[in-house]
């Protein structure tokens, strides 16, 4: 009688990104989490990878080790984390990270990020015509490129660098994925629908 071998479910394989200047929580709050689930029936692999495949520091100063960069990772990924850092401005120009973190996302089932990770996510494409959430602090700088394409005639770019954004291409991303639309478009259309409110006599200002 021959014997039928037993299948072994797999792991799922998670890679959190980390690099220097990373928020301590955000890496180690999944990672916990995640592992803290293999209690109860789940099989996360979790593996942390840096650009570089070096350890990091993270904006508290503790230094954390990681398991490698891309090459110490399999062809294919469960999920993807990518954590965020208190001035995300300097996440998303980094070109090392975001180019770890496009490849990781086309390796990956499925990505998430946590606060301000949404804003590398959104610099790598990953966010284009998609929903996504982040800190609800960081909604005020949305707001406030949102004013100033309402009340002025300002290039994009100086918007941009006015509301905190640090660059248009970075703004026009976050506009992208949260709004639905670029900040250009997003002018266009608010003062065609306000024009036609004044023109119908109503007062008031529109709130977007």
């Amino acid at each position: 009688m021959g014997r039928v071998a037993s299948r072994r479910r797999a792991d799922h394989v998670v890679a959190v990104v980390a690099f220097d200047g990373v928020q301590l929580l955000d890496v180690t709050g999944p990672a916990e989490v995640l592992t803290t689930a293999n209690g109860f029936g789940a099989r996360y692999a979790v593996r942390v990878v840096s650009p570089s495949g070096a350890d990091v520091r993270t904006s508290s100063g503790v230094r954390i080790g990681v398991d490698g960069a891309l090459e110490s990772l399999p062809a294919r990924l469960g999920t993807v984390v990518v954590p965020g850092r208190r001035d995300w401005r300097r996440a998303v120009a980094d070109q090392d990270l975001i180019a770890l973190v496009t490849e990781l996302s086309r390796r990956s089932a499925r990505v998430t990020s946590v606060c301000a990770g949404a804003f590398v996510l959104a610099q790598t494409g990953v966010l284009d015509g998609r929903r996504a959430a982040t800190h609800w602090r960081l909604a005020a700088q949305l707001a406030a490129a949102q004013a100033l394409l309402d009340a002025g005639n300002n290039p994009v770019e100086k918007v941009a660098e006015e509301s905190g954004f640090g660059s248009a291409e970075t703004m026009r991303r976050v506009f992208q994925h949260t709004l639905g639309v670029a900040p250009t478009t997003y002018r266009a259309r608010f003062r065609t629908t306000a024009a036609a409110v004044t023109r119908a006599g109503m007062p008031g200002h529109l709130v977007s």
